[in-house]
C-alpha cells in the first residue's frame, strides 16, 4: 500500500482508508457487502494515492472477529489493474478499428466488382450487340449463292450469341441484379 498509494508508512497506519477510495459510495457499497458476507473477492473500483493519481484496482477483504473482547481486524490485498484495463481498452479499440476496416474493404471490393460487372454487360455487351447487328447486316447484303459465306456468318452469330450469353453470365455472377433491387435480405 505504501508504494501504491505513495503515502510514508506513517501516514497510511492512521489514515481514514475511506479517503483513499475516489468515490465514497464505492466504500460504503464495499463496507456493507463485507459486513453481509464477512468477505468479498475482486471488488472494482477506482482510488487515489497521495498525489491524485487515479488506481483502477481490485480488492479482496477478509473479516476476523475476535470476540467482544478483542474486536474485529481485516485482512485484505488491492491489486493496481490500471494498466490491464488500459490494455483491455486498446483491444476493444483495435477489434473495432478492425471491424471498422474490414468492413471498408468489403465495400471496396463490392463497388469493384459492382464496376466491373457493369463494364462488362456495357462496354462488352453493346460492342457484342453491335457485332452482331454488323453481321446479320452483312448476311442481307450476301447473294443466297455463296454457301460457304453464309455458313461463315452463322458460325459467326452462334459464336456471338455464346459470348453475349457468357458475358451475362459473368456480370450477373460479379454482381447479381437481385442485390441491387431487394438487397441482402
Amino acid at each position: 500500500m505504501i508504494d501504491l498509494f505513495e503515502f510514508p508508512l506513517e501516514e497510511i497506519i492512521c489514515h481514514n482508508v475511506v479517503k483513499l477510495f475516489e468515490d465514497e459510495s464505492d466504500f460504503n457499497y464495499f463496507m456493507n457487502l463485507v459486513i453481509k458476507n464477512s468477505a468479498v473477492s475482486n471488488f472494482e473500483c477506482s482510488m487515489k494515492s497521495k498525489t491524485g493519481k487515479l488506481i483502477d484496482v481490485l480488492i479482496s477483504l477478509k473479516k476476523y472477529d475476535y470476540g467482544k473482547s478483542q474486536g474485529c481486524g481485516y485482512q485484505g490485498i488491492i491489486r493496481d489493474v490500471t494498466q490491464q484495463k488500459l490494455y483491455f481498452q486498446e483491444l476493444i479499440r483495435s477489434r473495432q478499428e478492425l471491424r471498422n476496416l474490414t468492413a471498408y474493404i468489403e465495400s471496396r471490393r463490392e463497388k469493384e466488382r459492382t464496376d466491373i460487372a457493369r463494364e462488362i454487360h456495357d462496354v462488352l455487351g453493346q460492342s457484342l450487340t453491335a457485332l452482331r447487328i454488323d453481321l446479320s447486316w452483312l448476311r442481307k447484303k450476301v447473294n443466297n449463292g455463296e454457301k460457304e459465306i453464309i455458313d461463315k456468318i452463322g458460325i459467326m452469330d452462334r459464336l456471338i450469341n455464346d459470348i453475349i450469353i457468357t458475358v451475362r453470365r459473368l456480370s450477373a455472377n460479379l454482381r447479381p441484379g437481385i442485390l441491387d433491387d431487394l438487397g441482402l435480405a
